[in-house]
């Protein structure tokens, strides 16, 4: 059974991800975003894609902890200890997000992008909110 905390959490993420997505989109000229609608669907969309490719991402990335972290840092980490993991965690996140937005961008209606300049911005935030959201909230940790 999925916690409330968990939950809010969710609906936390997918609120900003729509405002980072709406305001990046309207304040850049190389990511552009039509109207708020889009920025609602282009975070649906990034949600559908994320959970895609998942399958693809979850064994490549603890490969990817095993292979330069070692057996000892990549088990589960806990926001009360910053480790070399979260650097890496926040690295694989910010290029995930930078490929969600591009194909994003590519697949839904009144998403243009131009150049990579305003695509990084949002997927630097976006990567802010991944990584720091869960770390603050901390639900079912001690």
């Amino acid at each position: 059974m999925v916690s409330f905390g968990a939950m809010a959490l969710t609906l936390i993420v997918f609120a900003l991800t729509v405002a980072v997505v709406w305001i990046v989109g309207s304040s850049s000229l190389t990511y552009q975003v039509d109207d708020l609608g889009t920025a609602a669907l282009s975070a649906i969309a990034m949600s559908f894609l994320g959970l895609l490719l998942s399958g693809v991402l979850a064994p490549a990335e603890t490969w990817l902890h095993l292979t330069v972290l070692g057996s000892f840092e990549s088990g589960l980490m806990t926001p009360s200890r910053f480790t070399a993991a979260h650097v890496l965690n926040a690295g694989v996140t910010f290029v995930t997000n930078a490929i969600l937005l591009l194909a994003v961008g590519l697949l839904v209606p009144g998403v243009t992008i131009r150049g990579a300049a305003g695509l990084l911005i949002a997927a630097a935030l976006l990567t802010a909110i991944d990584v720091l959201l869960p770390i603050l909230f901390a639900f079912g940790t001690a």
